[in-house]
């Protein structure tokens, strides 16, 4: 994929973060990030772990939705980052608030 990003020149990347074989959509951010640092990517997660969804905002994921959020959720973050700002999917913020002791 990343072969082609120069060609393609996307605004945004929706990035799943668990992908069979090879190498994670962590550190598949990190690489779209370092050929096109202009891009937005949001990360896709199966589930609500905080290490991961932590660990692809520092890698510069502009957002993090949940694959299972209403296509109105994604839909949101598609727009927000596409306008420069970031997002959270407000179930993964509501679910890391509740797990906080």
């Amino acid at each position: 994929m990343t072969a082609n990003l120069a060609r393609w020149t996307p605004d945004a990347i929706l990035q799943d973060l668990l992908l069979p074989g090879g190498i994670d959509g962590l550190e598949t951010t990190r690489r779209v990030l370092a050929q096109l640092p202009g891009v937005k990517v949001i990360a896709l997660a199966a589930s609500v772990d905080e290490a991961w969804m932590m660990g692809v905002l520092r890698a510069g994921a502009v957002g993090y939705v949940r694959k299972d959020a209403e296509p109105e959720i994604l839909l949101a973050a598609v727009r927000t980052v596409a306008r420069g700002k970031p997002c959270i999917d407000p179930g993964v913020s509501r679910q890391l608030v509740q797990a906080t002791p």
